[in-house]
């Protein structure tokens, strides 16, 4: 009876450690922290007293955000702070509205003078909402960056190419600031060593290519995208580089892909099939012993996450963020059973830490002889 009862309890104690984790989303890094804090911001904004707890239990439980610190960061509107919001969401709503702070009217019915309000708040709080959920989730975010054990070469690198940036125009200074500080590959590229001459397919502004070079993991980037204002960001970005080279082309269209490393970080899916297939046989045909290839994508499993990350994609396309015409995303199995029919060998890996998002990474190596032990020299460009 006892060691049933035992059992009994352990086995209670474990399902409610599962659900903890489950409800915790995963490990508290500085982005998840920074998505939990403004959604639960964002929500504790909104007057619908009574529906924060499962309005943030539907965000964060699909997207693997953290339920309980979300909630906490919804709680902003106690009854400390409460009649505060309140009053700045009802008056922001009448200056958008009516262009004048709200002055009630004692003379209207109440009905009236009710619908006002209602309409005022519904126009306001979102907005207070969102502003209030931007600024606590970058405090969020940076208070949970700096508990973390920081790598003093990697921020050193990452402030250096944001400084080449400084004078880009504020669409892309901003955005190439953020892929830089928030994108999980950024943390990923520390750990790519010895990677030669290294042609990023679709490099846009550049970025992660210039990073690989003030790491020392490449010796010379030629960068390719058909994208001409990213490309004069990325030259720009270059001068005084005579190790990177940036050119207005598409990725089939690259001039030369011999080299000893080939990145296609999120550019597959805007290719078609048959081009996606064309392209890959071109770089394993070209690529050399013990040469390398990473591939970045999202997936299109069937997931909340997957959804996100596709979504993300398509708002990319209405901001004029990307000039995709189509996306065709592709399983990550596919992809390597492709590559794997091509001569290379291929390892997958989560490229999504830390986000809501549904991105995988093949690590793919040209498979050679036993009797193959020295990295093959850098090509040059033909």
């Amino acid at each position: 009876m006892a060691e049933r009862d035992e059992r009994k309890s352990g086995g209670v104690r474990g399902a409610a450690r599962r659900l903890y984790r489950r409800l915790r989303g995963g490990a508290l890094t500085p982005s998840r922290a920074g998505l939990s804090v403004g959604a639960g911001v964002f929500i504790g904004c909104l007057p619908l007293y009574g529906l924060h707890l499962p309005l943030c239990a539907l965000v964060c439980l699909p997207l693997r955000l953290d339920l309980v610190t979300c909630y906490l960061a919804a709680n902003i509107s106690n009854p400390l702070f409460a009649p505060f919001l309140l009053i700045a969401e009802v008056q922001l709503g009448s200056w958008l509205l009516h262009g004048h702070g709200a002055t009630p009217d004692r003379g209207l019915p109440v009905a009236e003078l009710v619908g006002r309000f209602a309409l005022e708040l519904a126009v306001g709080a979102p907005l207070v909402g969102a502003g209030l959920a931007l600024v606590l989730a970058g405090i969020a975010y940076r208070v949970v960056e700096r508990r973390q054990t920081s790598d003093p070469r990697l921020d050193a690198a990452i402030h250096a190419v944001s400084e080449r940036y400084r004078t880009a125009p504020p669409k892309h200074g901003y955005y190439v600031r953020a892929k830089l500080r928030f994108d999980p590959l950024t943390r990923e590229l520390r750990e790519w060593k010895q990677l030669g001459h290294v042609v990023d397919l679709g490099c846009g502004r550049g970025q992660f290519a210039l990073l690989l070079l003030e790491l020392g993991a490449a010796t010379r980037v030629s960068g390719y995208d058909y994208d001409d204002e990213k490309i004069t960001v990325a030259r720009h970005a270059a001068t005084g580089l005579d190790s990177a080279t940036f050119h207005v082309a598409t990725i089939e269209d690259a001039a030369s892909l011999r080299a000893d490393s080939v990145l296609l970080l999120d550019v597959l899916h805007y290719l078609s099939r048959d081009a996606q297939r064309e392209l890959l046989e071109r770089v394993a045909r070209e690529l050399p012993a013990h040469g390398r290839l990473y591939i970045r994508e999202a997936s299109p499993a069937a997931s909340p996450n997957s959804a996100l990350t596709r979504f993300a994609e398509r708002v990319g396309r209405r901001l004029r963020l990307n000039r995709a015409r189509q996306f065709q995303f592709v399983e990550a199995r596919e992809l390597s059973a492709i590559l794997e029919r091509l001569g290379l060998e291929c390892q997958l890996s989560d490229a999504s830490e830390g986000t809501p998002l549904d991105n995988y990474l093949l690590t793919c190596r040209r498979a050679s002889s036993s009797s193959e032990s020295e990295p093959a020299p850098a090509h040059e460009e033909g």
